[in-house]
């Protein structure tokens, strides 16, 4: 027991959204990002939503591709929808799906400047 609580480190950690995260720890300009890849059990449409939100149109990824297993088998489960708002919201910010199994591909429709 007392070994143990020597491994314990408590540290304090940055919270904010990825656009913020970009933008001041990165430095990295939002309209840079050219793919999007998520993997976050299930957590696919609160991260894409929360980001594509605080984009403007101009910046928003050309490429997204992320896992949709998990969103599914919780919807299963659950008799929910997130799988299908996602898709949803990506359609109505300008993307084009592809379903490829366990994953999504969403392409953006004008994609002019890549």
């Amino acid at each position: 027991q007392d070994n143990f609580e020597k491994c314990i480190v408590q540290d304090s950690i940055i919270c904010g959204s990825i656009a913020t995260l970009l933008q001041e720890q990165v430095q990295l300009p939002s309209s840079n990002i050219a793919m999007l890849q998520l993997d976050v059990e299930g957590y696919e449409y609160e991260i894409i939503s929360g980001l594509l939100d605080d984009l403007d149109d101009h910046s928003l990824p050309p490429v997204i591709h992320f896992e949709n297993k998990v969103m599914r088998e919780q919807d299963i489960k659950k008799n929910g929808t997130t799988a299908l708002d996602a898709n949803t919201f990506l359609r109505s910010r300008g993307y084009i799906l592809y379903d490829r199994g366990e994953d999504t591909l969403a392409l953006r429709a004008s994609i002019s400047s890549y």
